[in-house]
């Protein structure tokens, strides 16, 4: 539903679940959870974060606001640092 309405309105979506599941295979080594699989820790939020900044700056310079299929940030994401 979310997805729908970014779409209909032309804002960026950015799928928590499917952004956590690419921080955690790209950066496997870190832990991102607090412990009880639910909530971040500190380095799970500013993964999230730094995560997010990419998707919107990929979105600036393509010129547009589109809402990225369910594959689309898994494999634009980044794994420096």
């Amino acid at each position: 539903m979310l997805r729908r309405i970014a779409r209909e309105e032309g804002i960026l979506y950015v799928c928590r679940f499917e952004a956590m599941r690419y921080i955690s295979t790209a950066r496997s080594q870190l832990v991102t959870d607090s412990g009880d699989g639910l909530h971040l820790n500190d380095i799970g939020y500013r993964c999230m974060a730094e995560h997010i900044g990419h998707a919107v700056v990929a979105n600036v310079f393509a010129g547009r606001f589109a809402v990225p299929e369910p594959g689309d940030l898994l494999a634009s994401g980044s794994t420096s640092r």
